[in-house]
């Protein structure tokens, strides 16, 4: 299949659209690094190519914008993205792969909470990563509760990490902290 180097497609209804290739963290395990950390690598983050690919299969109906961290592009983007993608007729949900509500939680301006937030019919889900209870400070406990109040929801993906997380008493206490700060 033919597509831009943007798009990743695992399944036959999802895709995943890498946006950009900056971060707010840069972890040891991820699987992109040679993508966020490699100055060498240069890949064509042509935006408009990928959703005129999406915009041409109408099987994909979830979308995860991923980078680098597409959330700290600037608003404008965002929301080229999000509108774009929601005047697909095809686009049921809308997901941001972003360590953004855990590193840096005050990105999420009243600007851009209105760009994510609102009834839409296309949802916006934040997919984000805590590995560790101590993450899960008062500001990203106060930035979660702010998107969920604009209709964002929020998730998590853990990483195990050995001697971090990997004990079961701590990872019982991320996943009940998680929940309780209504990740």
């Amino acid at each position: 299949e033919d597509r831009p180097d943007t798009i990743a497609r695992q399944y036959r209804d999802r895709v995943a659209f890498t946006v950009n290739q900056n971060c707010g963290i840069y972890c040891r395990h991820c699987f992109r690094k040679e993508l966020v950390v490699d100055g060498d690598l240069k890949l064509d983050f042509n935006i408009d190519e990928g959703l005129t690919w999406i915009s041409m299969h109408p099987e994909v109906r979830d979308v995860l914008i991923t980078g680098g961290d597409p959330l700290l592009l600037p608003d404008e983007q965002i929301s080229y993205l999000i509108d774009r993608l929601r005047a697909m007729p095809h686009i049921e949900i809308i997901r941001f792969g972003s360590r953004t509500p855990i590193v840096l939680p005050q990105r999420f301006t009243e600007n851009l909470k209105k760009i994510l937030g609102e009834y839409h019919k296309v949802p916006i889900w934040i997919n984000t990563q805590c590995n560790h209870p101590k993450e899960l400070t008062e500001e990203v406990a106060w930035a979660v509760y702010d998107l969920m109040r604009c209709g964002v929801n929020v998730g998590n993906q853990a990483v195990l990490l050995k001697g971090i997380n990997d004990e079961v008493a701590t990872f019982r206490e991320l996943h009940q902290k998680l929940l309780r700060t209504r990740i």
